[in-house]
């Protein structure tokens, strides 16, 4: 079992470091995200509720909107109706806090997308490369593979539209 306890944003020399079972990606999710000052962008087919719907990421999530004006968080799913059936709890804070959160769902040829990523102030990722799988990689300290990373992500992003499954409406 890999412990990111010591592993810091923007300034850890581990390199990438492999992540290979559920709780190893759900650790570095909550791990980056804690440590997210600005920008978190996540693509994951069904918003995987192991590793993003738990309290602690959640909370995360929203310590960093709530501590930045500038905070952006934005998400691309691919099964936004299934994500809506099942509920899920950033949906539920992208509704309060749509200023600064937005999910959209991939469009045309990225709604295959097998890959699942979360980049963090573009210098820290988590990199899933099947859905099936858990197997992958994470950095806390790499921006060249950020970048590129998010490169991927803006080339699903800007195609990607906002779906009403995935819009909350608050009561």
């Amino acid at each position: 079992m890999v412990d990111f306890s010591g592993c810091i944003l923007g300034d850890s020399g581990a390199g990438a470091i492999p992540v290979e079972t559920r709780q190893e990606h759900a650790d570095a999710a909550l791990a980056l995200a804690s440590q997210a000052r600005q920008k978190i962008a996540v693509i994951s087919p069904e918003l995987d509720a192991f590793v993003y719907d738990r309290p602690e990421y959640v909370d995360a999530v929203k310590s960093m909107v709530l501590g930045n004006r500038r905070a952006e968080v934005r998400i691309v799913v691919m099964e936004a109706g299934l994500i809506s059936q099942r509920g899920h709890s950033l949906l539920d804070l992208g509704s309060r806090l749509s200023s600064f959160i937005e999910l959209r769902r991939a469009a045309g040829k990225y709604r295959f997308l097998n890959e699942a990523m979360m980049i963090v102030d573009e210098v820290g990722y988590l990199f899933r490369e099947n859905r099936e799988h858990y197997r992958g990689k994470a950095s806390f300290d790499d921006r060249r593979e950020s970048r590129a990373l998010l490169d991927l992500f803006n080339s699903v992003w800007e195609p990607a539209t906002p779906d009403p499954n995935l819009r909350r409406m608050m009561i």
